[in-house]
């Protein structure tokens, strides 16, 4: 959420180019955040969960790191 690149987004799907996230979790930082939290307690998941769902929501594919 924090670095969306929406116009390079809009650009890769009008190319038919696959957008990747590698470190949708932010490195941890976003693990933290309050709101990603207050949205994953809404929800009943993690705030991993509630990222990766995201992104894949906005058509990124994702690539966790551990």
């Amino acid at each position: 959420p924090q670095l969306q690149q929406r116009e390079l987004r809009a650009w890769c799907d009008n190319e038919g180019v696959q957008v990747v996230a590698y470190s949708p979790l932010g490195t941890g930082t976003l693990l933290v955040d309050p709101v990603i939290g207050q949205i994953a307690a809404k929800c009943q998941k993690t705030p991993a969960q509630v990222l990766v769902r995201w992104a894949l929501q906005l058509g990124v594919s994702v690539i966790p790191k551990s």
